[in-house]
């Protein structure tokens, strides 16, 4: 059906799903959802880099199949190819998509605690300087995993269930101190995970804004450890919002703000200093 002079990307995507170059979309998706089921964080990204490729080519090539066969989003540009190792598996990192975790609004609204609330002066290194100090690096066994970022002033932490997954941990702040940290809550299908700080005292904090009410257009701050450097900012637009991937019941906001392997837990931030989103993949 494709023929012997198939792209290598292509036919890599098909063989990463295990299934053959003649299959169909319906095909494809299934063993997408199947694999996805049980594979690991990592795997998990390059199921998906393969499957919105195989996308991809149907859109292009098989115009009929798209409209009746697609359920998400036209797919994203993998931004990068990354190896992960002595495995020689490649891990493909979608830059800019930000996991929007709506649930956390409702967890907090228990909490009854007054919200950080920045400046709306729009001027980022202002903006920067005030939500630096809530933003954490999430380590366990002393290795960095990615970010995270305080949303409450007695030490409530919030960042991805890929993240964090152990009982417990450490946080550390931008200031150099740090803290051990212990899982509450942890919904992997949401990809989000609840941390408590176990020192008690007040910590600086941020507010969590209304996500929906983002528009394509807007500047955004991500913020995180990418690549193990610690409270790193870098700035964008949000190019699309209420994007979606099969695996996952999040729903997710595109934004070109430069992300990377650490930054996953940090918080995607409006120009009020309001956290939208969590920097997911």
């Amino acid at each position: 059906m494709r023929g012997e002079n198939i792209d290598p990307n292509l036919k890599r995507s098909f063989e990463i799903l295990g299934i053959s170059e003649n299959s169909t979309l319906h095909e494809a998706e299934a063993a997408y959802r199947a694999l996805s089921q049980k594979a690991s964080w990592s795997d998990i990204k390059e199921l998906n880099w393969a499957f919105e490729s195989i996308k991809e080519y149907f859109a292009i090539h098989v115009p009929s199949a798209a409209p009746g066969d697609l359920r998400t989003e036209p797919p994203v540009e993998p931004a990068m190819t990354l190896s992960t190792g002595s495995s020689g598996a490649k891990l493909y990192v979608i830059a800019g998509i930000v996991c929007v975790l709506v649930v956390i609004m409702a967890i907090f609204m228990l909490k009854g605690s007054r919200f950080f609330r920045s400046s709306d002066s729009g001027e980022i290194s202002s903006l920067v300087k005030v939500v630096k100090p809530s933003i954490v690096t999430i380590l366990t066994e002393d290795t960095p995993r990615g970010s995270g970022f305080v949303v409450t002033n007695d030490g409530y932490i919030v960042t991805n269930a890929h993240v964090m997954r152990e009982k417990t941990g450490k946080a550390t702040f931008s200031d150099g101190s740090s803290t051990d940290v212990s899982l509450v809550f942890v919904d992997p299908e949401m990809d989000f995970a609840l941390l408590k700080a176990a020192d008690p005292r007040t910590y600086p904090y941020l507010r969590l804004g209304n996500s929906s009410s983002c528009a394509e257009g807007d500047t955004v701050i991500a913020a995180g450890t990418p690549l193990s450097f610690q409270t790193t900012f870098t700035r964008g637009i949000i190019s699309a919002v209420k994007r979606s991937f099969p695996a996952y019941k999040a729903t997710f906001i595109q934004t070109d703000a430069a992300l990377s392997p650490g930054n996953s837990g940090g918080p995607l931030i409006n120009m009020k200093g309001d956290v939208i989103g969590i920097n997911s993949l």
